[in-house]
C-alpha cells in the first residue's frame, strides 16, 4: 500500500493527494456520520450481529450468483460454435432453445445481483452508522 501511495505522491505531488483525500472524506462524512439510537447497546449489538450474519450469507449467495452469471454468459457467447458441432435438428433446436432461456436468465441474474449488492451496501451502511458506544 505504501509503495502505491509513494509512487502516486511522487507522480502527482503530496499536496494533490492530500486535497483529493480530504475531498473524498468531506463527501462521505455526511453519509457515514454516526446515528444516535434510543435503545440499549446490548440490543444494538444483537442487531449488528444478526445483520452481520445475514450479510455474510448474502455475500456468499452473491458470489454464487456471479459465478453462475459468468458461466451463463460464456455459454451464451459460445452457443453458436457449439451448435456447429451437431447436425441433428433436435440437438440444434435444444441448443437454440437453451440460448433463449439463458438470455432471459442473464437478465434476471444481472438484476438480482444488482439488487443484492444494494441490500449488502445498505446493511453495511447500517453497521457503519450505528456504532456501539461504551461509556
Amino acid at each position: 500500500m505504501t509503495l502505491i501511495s509513494d509512487h502516486f505522491n511522487n507522480f502527482m505531488g503530496n499536496d494533490f493527494s492530500d486535497k483529493l483525500l480530504n475531498n473524498i472524506v468531506g463527501l462521505l462524512k455526511p453519509v457515514l456520520s454516526p446515528v444516535q439510537v434510543d435503545y440499549s447497546n446490548a440490543l444494538l449489538a444483537d442487531q449488528i450481529y444478526g445483520i452481520g450474519i445475514i450479510l455474510f450469507i448474502l455475500s456468499v449467495s452473491i458470489l454464487i450468483l456471479l459465478l453462475s452469471f459468468m458461466i451463463n454468459i460464456i455459454i451464451f457467447i459460445y452457443s453458436d460454435k457449439l451448435m456447429n458441432f451437431f447436425t441433428n435438428k433436435y440437438i440444434r433446436w435444444y441448443i437454440a432453445f437453451n440460448k433463449k432461456i439463458i438470455g432471459i436468465e442473464i437478465c434476471f441474474l444481472g438484476g438480482s445481483i444488482l439488487y443484492f449488492m444494494y441490500v449488502l451496501s445498505y446493511g453495511i451502511h447500517f453497521i457503519a452508522t450505528h456504532p456501539i458506544i461504551i461509556n
